[in-house]
């Protein structure tokens, strides 16, 4: 799956969410948010966090949401580095 269609489809999730919450309807797992996310899509749940205005304040999710950004900005640290010190 492309990193543009994982964002894409976190946007959504997002989306889908918030528009639940003002309905009062089913709503998106936060672990499914969460895992969309740390799977590539957080600048799609950042965008849609903004435009939204949602999940922008609730705790714990507001700190792992973050925490997903940190894990995936480390793995391609690594992966990068991990091809400069194989040369």
């Amino acid at each position: 799956m492309s990193l543009a269609l994982v964002n894409l489809v976190t946007f959504m999730l997002f989306a889908i969410d918030k528009r639940a919450a003002i309905k009062h309807t089913f709503r998106v797992p936060e672990k499914w948010l969460l895992l969309c996310c740390l799977l590539g899509g957080w600048l799609g749940g950042l965008i849609a966090q903004q435009l939204f205005r949602h999940k922008t304040r609730k705790q714990p999710f507001k700190s792992l949401f973050y925490l997903t950004i940190l894990l995936d900005c480390i793995a391609v640290i690594l992966y990068l580095s991990r091809g400069a010190l194989l040369h």
